[in-house]
């Protein structure tokens, strides 16, 4: 009797279920290594989050630090500025009281005390007219000198003040110049500091970026994986793509030939021999083909 012959051959049929089982092995494979690429991506995107995270720090800390240091500029050239104004009215100082004669007050009263005796002895004793003559020269000298003494005292008096004055300033100047100095040794702690939390971040950030340089290349490695697997399971979906196509074709040759077998027993209906001999010759053809089977 004839039997089976809409089944395809056993062999075909564990050669789709292999490449199939082969398929799923592979695409296992491709998932596992992108889920492992994906885990790794994201640890690397949190580093990368704090890397930037620790460079808008660092670049705050450098405007504080600019800043800052702005900062002890502007306050040491107060500082200089003030020290040098100091300096320049000492000097002036110096140098407008070597003009001044010493003991003016000593030199006037010993002058005034000069001129009394001379006055009273003027007064009291006797002279001749040439005496007399040199005594009234004498004090009128005197006088003139006292006159000259007087105005240098008054100059001196005058100094004195504005030595007063200078000196107020110069006691102003230290001051100013010892405040400003303050706010130099202030910021500049504060660009020290800046500096050292700098350097700081900044190996923190290194350490970072060699950690991500690894995640970098395990990140490629298990891509590079991930896209092997994948090619591998494409070429194997091909692979049964191309085995259910040549399958179909099969089945279609098949089913022409089956087809073509009624045909020719209808025409032969009438005759019992002929129908058998078409049979028969069709059925060795397909068994011929491996396309059917013949069972009890």
């Amino acid at each position: 009797m004839v039997g089976g012959w809409g089944k395809m051959p056993k062999r075909k049929i564990n050669e789709i279920e292999g490449a199939e089982k082969k398929y799923r092995a592979l695409i296992q494979t491709r998932n596992q290594y992108n889920e492992a690429a994906r885990l790794i991506r994201e640890e690397r995107n949190e580093i990368n989050a704090k890397k930037r995270e620790l460079l808008q720090e660092i670049k705050k800390l450098r405007e504080e630090k600019a800043h800052f240091a702005e900062e002890v500029r502007k306050y040491k050239k107060i500082r200089d500025d003030c020290r040098r104004r100091a300096r320049e009215l000492i000097d002036f100082k110096r140098k407008n009281l070597k003009k001044l004669p010493k003991n003016i007050e000593d030199e006037m009263d010993r002058i005034s005390e000069r001129i009394r005796e001379l006055e009273y002895r003027q007064e009291t004793t006797a002279t001749t007219l040439e005496e007399e003559k040199a005594l009234i020269e004498r004090i009128k000298s005197l006088m003139r000198r006292l006159n000259e003494l007087i105005e240098l005292n008054r100059e001196k008096m005058e100094i004195d003040a504005k030595m007063g004055e200078i000196d107020q300033q110069i006691d102003s100047l230290f001051k100013e110049a010892e405040e400003a100095h303050k706010r130099v040794v202030e910021y500049y702690e504060k660009v020290r500091e800046r500096a050292e939390r700098i350097e700081k971040i900044l190996h923190e950030v290194s350490h970072l970026i060699v950690e991500v340089n690894k995640l970098n290349d395990k990140y490629r490695e298990l891509r590079e994986k991930a896209d092997y697997y994948h090619k591998r399971a494409m070429e194997m979906r091909a692979k049964i793509m191309e085995i259910k196509r040549a399958k179909r074709e099969e089945y279609e040759k098949m089913r022409e030939m089956v087809d073509e077998l009624n045909r020719r027993v209808r025409e032969a209906l009438m005759d019992e021999e002929k129908i058998e001999k078409v049979v028969d010759d069709n059925i060795k053809e397909l068994l011929k083909k491996g396309k059917i089977t013949i069972g009890g």
